[in-house]
């Protein structure tokens, strides 16, 4: 097990410790993704006490750029491999993903004060997160990401 030998122990006191790699596989992401979720908040707060439609578009944006770091890959990849057990029918991996899912909803939803919106967005997180993964193309997801911000009317400061 890679993540075992990453960290200097053996798979044995993994599995031991979490069940199964699975069990194991769904820790990392469930903590990574509180981790996002703060730092989404966070950039929020960086910005203006009071959040608006435009800082609320430049900290999806800085999002979206951190999802597309080097560093994040293969925490993407691992959960595109989560998402796929559930299309194959893992019950536990569907349960899982519906509360990771509706907890990004819920903080989109306190982000921007409204939940068809936040839905919108999570989704199109989603799917700009696999077509970064399939292409490599962050750019995309990027000008999709600002189309959508652009169409509901939310006025967006570039800094590149």
């Amino acid at each position: 097990m890679a993540i075992a030998k990453r960290i200097g122990t053996s798979g044995r006191i993994l599995v031991y410790h979490f069940g199964s790699k699975l069990q194991l596989e769904r820790q990392i992401i469930a903590r990574l993704e509180v981790r996002l979720r703060e730092q989404l908040q966070s950039l929020q707060n960086k910005n203006t006490a009071v959040a608006d439609a435009n800082t609320i578009a430049e900290s999806l944006l800085a999002m979206w750029k951190q999802f597309t770091t080097p560093e994040m890959q293969s925490w993407l990849k691992l959960t595109m491999d989560l998402n796929l057990r559930a299309m194959q029918g893992d019950t536990e991996t569907q349960q899982f993903l519906d509360r990771e899912n509706q907890q990004w909803i819920e903080s989109l939803t306190t982000l921007t004060g409204d939940e068809a919106v936040a839905r919108s967005l999570f989704h199109l997180f989603q799917g700009a997160t696999l077509d970064f993964l399939t292409t490599g193309n962050a750019q995309r997801g990027e000008e999709s990401i600002q189309l959508f911000l652009t169409t509901i009317g939310w006025k967006i400061r570039i800094s590149r």
